[in-house]
């Protein structure tokens, strides 16, 4: 079982229900759960430190089906109501965890950003008109088992620039990542 940082709410919708209960009980061991974790004065649904990976930021989602239309991605909620779907939010994340990282423990690991939408099953009509976004989404069946989540970030790792092949990276990148070894996760969850 993963280890947990933060308390769970008492009071949550439906999706983070969901999300907290899986995380709590599927995870394994080495991975570091932060619920609810504050950066900067943001506030993060979950945070997920994998060893030798890097840093998932899971912002959960709540939506009962999303749909594409005129150039944009849409949310449905189960009362009827409609809103645009602005993923900004879990990028700005990104960058203040990158920042923090940086800033307070002197890493730069890989982090990522996920939109979680633990209720709903995936919209495939969706997410083929969403090029490029695809890869930032955890849908209701990549919550089934542990083994189909974990293999879900690892896709997500993989999908990363950094591992792609030698001629798809820039020549002069001055980007390096550290890897977040098993004593950088410690130092972080002594933090938090």
């Amino acid at each position: 079982m993963a280890r947990l940082i933060g308390e769970i709410p008492l009071e949550l919708t439906k999706a983070e229900q969901v999300l907290y209960e899986f995380l709590s009980k599927e995870l394994p061991d080495y991975i570091t759960i932060g619920i609810h974790i504050m950066i900067d004065g943001f506030e993060m649904d979950a945070v997920l430190l994998v060893p030798h990976m890097g840093v998932f930021i899971l912002e959960v989602r709540n939506g009962g089906e999303l749909t594409y239309r005129e150039g944009r991605l849409y949310i449905n909620d189960r009362m009827g109501g409609t809103r645009v779907f602005r993923p900004e939010q879990t990028k700005m994340y990104r960058y203040q965890m990158k920042r923090y990282m940086h800033q307070h423990f002197h890493i730069n690991p890989l982090v990522y950003e996920l939109n979680c939408f633990p209720l709903l099953r995936i919209q495939k009509d969706a997410l083929e008109k969403m090029q490029g976004m695809e890869n930032h989404f955890l849908f209701q069946e990549d919550f089934a088992d542990t083994r189909t989540f974990l293999l879900k970030l690892f896709k997500f790792y993989t999908a990363s620039a950094h591992l792609g092949p030698s001629d798809t990276r820039r020549e002069n990148d001055p980007v390096f990542y550290d890897d977040l070894d098993d004593e950088a996760v410690f130092e972080i969850t002594g933090c938090w």
